[in-house]
């Protein structure tokens, strides 16, 4: 090589011999070395890819500060809605007392409000459990019910996946037991918020989205209208980062921890299947689905390590209940049933509503933020369309987004948790921003669209309004 560069750089300084002539003997060696040294660079520079800053992952402190930042912020928010919200507005599972109005000639009752700050509710432990709250922690401390699935039995705890229950279980183990199974639920949850930001904004950047974009793509979901799930003892935090790490690390082809994440999220939530298939048809993308080699084994054994807690988990579900599939055959108990894609909302549209009698859906609240969410998509494939069908991994995560959102409306004939459902849909946002990054004021739209249903959520939550579960 450096032979090669010689012969270069002495076919140059034989172009112009007065030049050299001149030059001292010591200073010829230094004019030779320096020539070389440029001529290296040079090649170097254009063998290699060139990355332009905007779709390089940063590593400067300034992003980590924000994302600290903006998630203690919304931390914040989310107690002080939930503190007025409980003192100013009525709970849904009990009565408010109330008073006469007090103007002449009125008959009118008035809500009591307290007047002593000493007096007002706070959110304490107990108000963070609701619903699905109560199966975790049980889970977390006893573990599945004790049935079999062909005798009669109420609803089994088999339909919540095993995986947020078992990182309670296992910080449980190592903490003192003074620490109560709610606060550890609590911690981990936004724990795993804060990884899954800094998953989300180094997505964004890879994508090609600049710092700000990236910064909005990652507020967008932290107000997303359900985001508060993120916050408190559900499965949403834990499920969304270890999706959008199977994704960083697939999008960087570092295959051992995306199988890994991947194969998690299996045990997290239902439509963890669908990471697990993104992860392995973008490996089969990048390697080339002819191409696999003897070489390629430890692929091979990576895809059979993100196997291992689905199948540890059905089997572990078949010595208890004698069914493998009990987590879905019991779905029937709880309600719910797989339909069509979409009859739900088509369902709506046919019959609008605004609630049910039972309080567990409101039918408007769901059927805009559905809305919203597939019209963003339907949007990115006319708009984008180019660079969608020209690339497999783009089509690939199109493909996942869609799942994401076809799956929980296949489970039922209602909208019931559709909001809490949508919020872990991430290309969603990342669609949003791409195709907005231009008309920032179309951004803020849908962000103030969000933001007040935010609002909305996190008062219903704490007032056990049944429709935000």
């Amino acid at each position: 090589m450096n032979g090669a560069f010689s012969g270069m750089i002495e076919r140059r300084l034989q172009t112009n011999p007065e030049k050299v002539q001149s030059l001292a003997p010591n200073e010829r060696m230094f004019s030779l070395e320096t020539n070389i040294s440029q001529q290296q660079a040079a090649i170097a520079a254009t063998a290699l890819p060139q990355l332009s800053p905007e779709t390089t992952p940063t590593r400067d402190a300034k992003p980590i500060r924000f994302l600290v930042t903006i998630f203690i912020l919304t931390r914040i928010l989310i107690y002080v809605t939930a503190y007025f919200g409980m003192n100013l507005f009525s709970f849904y599972d009990h009565p408010s007392d109330y008073k006469e109005a007090g103007w002449p000639g009125s008959q009118e009752q008035m809500m009591l409000i307290e007047t002593e700050m000493l007096e007002t509710k706070v959110p304490i432990r107990k108000t963070f459990m609701t619903a699905d709250t109560f199966a975790y922690v049980n889970m977390a401390e006893s573990g599945y019910d004790n049935y079999k699935i062909d005798e009669p039995h109420p609803p089994a705890n088999w339909v919540f996946f095993p995986m947020f229950p078992l990182a309670m279980r296992a910080v449980m183990e190592i903490t003192p037991s003074s620490l109560d199974p709610i606060a550890i639920g609590l911690i981990l949850s936004n724990l795993f918020l804060l990884a899954a930001m800094i998953f989300f904004y180094k997505i964004a950047i890879l994508r090609g989205l600049k710092d700000m974009h990236a910064r909005i793509v990652v507020c967008l979901l932290l107000i997303a209208p359900a985001a508060l799930f993120f916050a408190v003892p559900y499965t949403e935090s834990l499920f969304l980062m270890l999706a959008l790490g199977a994704v960083y690390f697939s999008m960087t082809r570092n295959w051992l921890p995306a199988f890994l994440l991947a194969g998690l999220t299996t045990v997290t939530r239902n439509v963890g299947a669908v990471i697990f298939l993104y992860t392995f048809c973008s490996m089969l993308l990048h390697k080339g689905i002819w191409r696999f080699h003897w070489r390629d084994w430890r692929l091979l054994l990576y895809v059979l390590l993100g196997c291992v807690p689905l199948a540890s988990y059905l089997g572990y579900m078949k010595w208890l209940t004698g069914d493998f599939l009990a987590p879905l055959n019991e779905q029937i108990n709880w309600g719910r049933h797989t339909t069509l894609p979409f009859v739900s909302y088509i369902r709506y549209l046919k019959h609008p509503y605004f609630g049910t009698s039972s309080g567990w859906e409101n039918g408007l609240i769901s059927f805009a933020i559905a809305t919203a969410v597939l019209l963003v998509f339907i949007a990115y494939a006319l708009v984008k369309r180019g660079k969608l069908f020209k690339s497999g991994q783009e089509l690939l995560l199109y493909g996942t987004g869609l799942l994401l959102v076809i799956i929980p409306f296949s489970s039922g004939e209602h909208l019931a948790s559709i909001p809490r459902y949508m919020t872990v849909c991430f290309p969603f946002y990342l669609y949003l921003v791409e195709m907005l990054r231009r008309q920032l004021t179309a951004v803020a739209g849908y962000a103030l669209f969000s933001f007040m249903f935010h609002f909305i959520f996190i008062i219903g939550y704490f007032n056990r309004y049944l429709f935000v579960f």
